[in-house]
């Protein structure tokens, strides 16, 4: 049929068979890769000399009815599909990506703090220099008490000293942080207050316990900490001089 339609033009100038032609493979090319079937799809006779291949091909395949998402679909706040039509995707993902990373990266900062050149952790100097066996600290058994966590190496210090020695908790007793900065106010260091409670004021974290031992500290709550029970303040929370004073 299309052979015939062909030849009932052919007397046509070359310039409209061409065209006409370049219609008519269109037409053929999209039907071959079409999943419709040849019955659904509008016959040759639409296509005309005065139409281009581009209106051919929006003739045979107009524009689809607009059909909303399910509600159960999640699209998330649908920005790149509203913001892309202003601003380049590739502009929106990169800016979303390097801001997330500056937070994330400021953040761990704060934790950890780093040296700017080398990027080593850099640990902080406190004034809690109390020394035991001092006039202020008077070495008492069971007067004194350790809080260390296990992901850190300086409490790490302290629990092998403490091991070598063979202390109990009737020279100097000891509770076990717990690592979970999601949950702490401020720092990293949570007390689990079913196995291994605060002795002092059953703290929350170790921000907690900081403010109630030394009100108005600024600074990060950092373990090892060693306090005095009697009278409730900081000896020092270096784990090198926790060691000495072991």
């Amino acid at each position: 049929s299309i052979r015939t339609f062909l030849s009932d033009h052919f007397h046509r100038s070359r310039k409209m068979r061409n065209r006409y032609t370049t219609n008519v493979v269109a037409y053929l090319t999209i039907l071959s890769h079409s999943t419709l079937s040849f019955q659904l799809l509008p016959p040759p006779a639409i296509l005309t000399t005065r139409t281009t291949t581009k209106e051919t091909c929006i003739n045979l395949f107009p524009k689809p009815p607009f059909f909303p998402d399910p509600p159960n679909i999640d699209k998330g706040f649908n920005l790149l599909e509203t913001a892309s039509k202003i601003i380049p995707q590739g502009q929106i993902v990169n800016t979303a990506k390097e801001s997330w990373k500056f937070a994330w990266s400021r953040m761990m900062a704060e934790l950890a703090p780093q040296d700017k050149t080398t990027g080593d952790y850099q640990r902080p100097k406190y004034s809690f220099n109390g020394k035991i066996g001092s006039a202020e600290f008077p070495d008492e058994s069971g007067r004194y008490h350790v809080y260390v966590g296990n992901p850190c190496p300086w409490c790490h210090r302290v629990r092998l000293a403490s091991s070598i020695l063979e202390l109990s908790s009737a020279d100097i007793s000891l509770t076990q942080l717990v690592d979970d900065p999601v949950k702490a106010s401020r720092g990293g260091w949570i007390l689990n207050r079913k196995t291994s409670p605060d002795p002092l004021y059953d703290a929350y974290d170790l921000r907690e316990l900081y403010d109630k031992l030394s009100p108005n500290f600024k600074g990060r709550c950092t373990a090892p900490l060693l306090v005095d029970k009697k009278s409730k303040r900081i000896v020092s929370n270096e784990s090198s001089d926790i060691v000495r004073m072991l």
